[in-house]
């Protein structure tokens, strides 16, 4: 920890061009890169934070995986990044941030809290989407091995319960422009983002046919298509529907 202190978190930066986050992708200075320009679309998007804020927090998001306590001990990235972040004097928001682009770190785990959390924990999910589905890591039934359902679920669910209304298409064809060469299935992320949406959504007590009625086929806005599914069941108990 102390050996560590003696390094700005920027100049840890450099090391990950030594680290590789898919050997068709590039290294995690490439997919750092990537969350700073997502991170950007996202937020002209949704308007979470202010810019400044959300850019530092994204050149800083990954830095601590070159952290000697980090290689030590993996369970602590983010962690360690805010405390590194704090020591540094860098603005708390920044500190969060770093922490929380990770989460939730399991289906049932914590959200993000902080709106540049929120808009850089995004940008993260939708990078790896992108980026595993591009070169054919797709999840299977009994195979997950870069948790893509986990991901996706938070991502669902950080936009219906922080209640952002975004065009997932949209903003998918979008970042899928920032993948270096690689062309992304839209289409077929999105009928797996589709079949997630289906179980959170029935997770928030809403019923299979109302669920259905609503998606069409397709998870295209969650919040939007949330607080519809809740208008169509409070006007399934009235007479009028009949």
């Amino acid at each position: 920890y102390r050996q560590d202190l003696k390094t700005p978190l920027e100049k840890f930066n450099e090391k990950l061009k030594m680290m590789t986050f898919q050997k068709e992708l590039g290294s995690m200075f490439a997919k750092m890169e990537r969350i700073c320009l997502h991170a950007n679309v996202l937020n002209s998007t949704l308007h979470l934070t202010e810019e400044k804020t959300l850019m530092r927090a994204a050149t800083l998001c990954k830095a601590d995986l070159a952290a000697t306590l980090t290689q030590e001990f993996p369970e602590l990235q983010g962690t360690i990044g805010k405390y590194y972040a704090r020591v540094q004097n860098e603005p708390e928001e920044v500190a969060s941030a770093i922490e929380e682009h990770w989460m939730p770190t399991s289906e049932s785990a914590p959200l993000p809290k902080t709106p540049c959390g929120i808009a850089l924990s995004l940008s993260d999910k939708v990078d790896n989407l992108l980026s595993y589905f591009s070169v054919g890591l797709k999840p299977t039934s009994s195979s997950d091995p870069y948790a893509l359902k986990r991901q996706t679920f938070g991502l669902l669910k950080m936009l219906i319960e922080k209640k952002h209304s975004v065009d997932l298409p949209n903003l998918l064809h979008a970042c899928a422009k920032h993948l270096p060469g690689k062309t992304a299935p839209i289409d077929e992320i999105m009928v797996f983002i589709t079949n997630r949406a289906k179980s959170v959504l029935e997770e928030y007590g809403l019923k299979k046919d109302e669920i259905e009625a609503v998606l069409q086929g397709s998870c295209t806005d969650p919040f939007l298509q949330f607080c519809k599914i809740k208008a169509l069941s409070a006007f399934r108990q009235t007479e009028a529907f009949a």
